[in-house]
Protein backbone atom coordinates (compact mmCIF):
# COMPACT_ATOMS: atom_id res chain seq x y z
CA UNK A 1 0.00 0.00 0.00
CA UNK A 2 2.73 2.21 0.95
CA UNK A 3 4.00 2.33 -3.20
CA UNK A 4 0.24 2.64 -3.70
CA UNK A 5 0.18 6.09 -2.13
CA UNK A 6 3.59 7.06 -3.26
CA UNK A 7 3.07 6.80 -6.69
CA UNK A 8 -0.71 8.33 -6.48
CA UNK A 9 0.56 11.20 -4.74
CA UNK A 10 3.35 11.29 -7.71
CA UNK A 11 0.86 11.36 -10.25
CA UNK A 12 -0.77 14.26 -8.11
CA UNK A 13 1.91 16.25 -7.91
CA UNK A 14 3.31 16.14 -11.84
CA UNK A 15 0.27 15.53 -13.72
CA UNK A 16 0.18 19.36 -14.14
CA UNK A 17 -3.06 20.51 -16.37
CA UNK A 18 -4.53 17.22 -16.21
CA UNK A 19 -6.93 18.01 -14.29
CA UNK A 20 -9.26 14.10 -14.77
CA UNK A 21 -5.95 12.35 -14.26
CA UNK A 22 -5.42 14.75 -10.73
CA UNK A 23 -8.59 13.75 -10.01
CA UNK A 24 -9.04 10.23 -10.47
CA UNK A 25 -5.28 9.70 -8.57
CA UNK A 26 -6.89 11.60 -5.57
CA UNK A 27 -9.98 8.99 -5.55
CA UNK A 28 -7.72 6.65 -5.51
CA UNK A 29 -5.49 7.91 -3.04
CA UNK A 30 -8.32 8.33 -0.88
CA UNK A 31 -9.62 4.70 -1.00
CA UNK A 32 -5.92 3.18 -0.64
CA UNK A 33 -5.63 5.50 2.59
CA UNK A 34 -9.31 4.45 3.78
CA UNK A 35 -8.49 0.97 3.51
CA UNK A 36 -5.23 2.38 5.77
CA UNK A 37 -7.59 3.78 8.24
CA UNK A 38 -6.03 6.70 7.30
CA UNK A 39 -9.33 8.20 5.63
CA UNK A 40 -9.10 11.77 6.97
CA UNK A 41 -5.59 12.48 5.78
CA UNK A 42 -6.71 11.89 1.92
CA UNK A 43 -6.90 14.77 -0.84
CA UNK A 44 -10.68 14.86 -0.98
CA UNK A 45 -11.45 14.53 2.99
CA UNK A 46 -13.85 16.45 4.41
CA UNK A 47 -11.06 19.52 5.24
CA UNK A 48 -10.14 20.10 1.26
CA UNK A 49 -11.75 21.41 -1.08
CA UNK A 50 -10.48 21.45 -4.39
CA UNK A 51 -11.37 23.63 -7.59
CA UNK A 52 -12.16 21.10 -9.83
CA UNK A 53 -15.66 20.44 -10.73
CA UNK A 54 -15.38 17.19 -12.77
CA UNK A 55 -16.21 14.75 -12.05
CA UNK A 56 -18.23 16.08 -9.05
CA UNK A 57 -20.14 13.18 -8.79
CA UNK A 58 -17.91 10.50 -8.21
CA UNK A 59 -15.93 12.87 -6.05
CA UNK A 60 -18.82 13.45 -3.84
CA UNK A 61 -19.40 9.66 -3.61
CA UNK A 62 -15.86 8.59 -2.75
CA UNK A 63 -15.88 11.77 0.18
CA UNK A 64 -19.50 10.26 1.23
CA UNK A 65 -17.37 6.35 1.76
CA UNK A 66 -14.63 8.08 3.41
CA UNK A 67 -17.04 9.75 6.01
CA UNK A 68 -18.99 6.24 6.22
CA UNK A 69 -15.63 4.70 6.77
CA UNK A 70 -15.01 6.78 9.93
CA UNK A 71 -18.44 6.05 11.19
CA UNK A 72 -20.16 9.52 10.21
CA UNK A 73 -23.07 7.79 8.64
CA UNK A 74 -25.95 10.64 9.23
CA UNK A 75 -23.38 13.07 7.31
CA UNK A 76 -22.39 11.12 4.58
CA UNK A 77 -25.75 9.74 3.99
CA UNK A 78 -27.17 14.15 3.94
CA UNK A 79 -25.02 15.44 2.61
CA UNK A 80 -22.23 13.85 0.45
CA UNK A 81 -24.28 10.82 -1.12
CA UNK A 82 -27.26 13.16 -1.75
CA UNK A 83 -24.68 15.40 -3.76
CA UNK A 84 -22.82 12.07 -5.53
CA UNK A 85 -26.83 11.57 -6.75
CA UNK A 86 -28.19 14.46 -7.89
CA UNK A 87 -24.81 15.16 -9.67
CA UNK A 88 -24.86 11.86 -11.41
CA UNK A 89 -28.47 11.66 -12.31
CA UNK A 90 -29.84 14.98 -12.04
CA UNK A 91 -27.34 17.83 -12.37
CA UNK A 92 -29.53 20.53 -14.09
CA UNK A 93 -31.68 20.10 -10.73
CA UNK A 94 -29.33 19.63 -7.89
CA UNK A 95 -30.34 23.26 -6.27
CA UNK A 96 -33.56 21.76 -5.42
CA UNK A 97 -32.66 20.00 -2.16
CA UNK A 98 -29.85 22.79 -1.22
Amino acid sequence: MESAEAALREVIDKAGRTYFLQEVARQRLDRVLADQERGEEGPLSCSHRWKSTRPVGRREEVRGDLLLGLGRVDEARQGLYLAAIEAICCPRVAHINS
